[in-house]
């Protein structure tokens, strides 16, 4: 919790932010009681990019370990809303 603490000191990221942290703070909200830090970083290992989390469909992402229908949607979700 004290990661996310520090993450979010400013209640926000800039460009210097690591995508992973980014993805941890988001997964932080929408998977209660496990350290989400794994779970960003595999989503990187596995898309590449930020962009290319946000661009994957909710099968691609649920095939993340860590990663359920709840959390794939909410991804999908914030993808959607930064294309418009």
């Amino acid at each position: 919790f004290s990661t996310m603490d520090e993450a979010s000191k400013p209640y926000g990221f800039n460009s210097d932010t690591h995508p992973y942290l980014v993805l941890e703070m988001l997964l932080f909200y929408s998977i209660p009681r496990i350290d989400t830090k794994p779970v960003a970083k595999r989503l990187i290992e596995k898309f590449k990019t930020l962009n290319g989390v946000f661009s994957a469909n909710v099968e691609k992402l649920c095939e993340v370990e860590g990663i359920g229908m709840s959390s794939a949607i909410q991804i999908k979700l914030i993808g959607d809303i930064l294309s418009i």
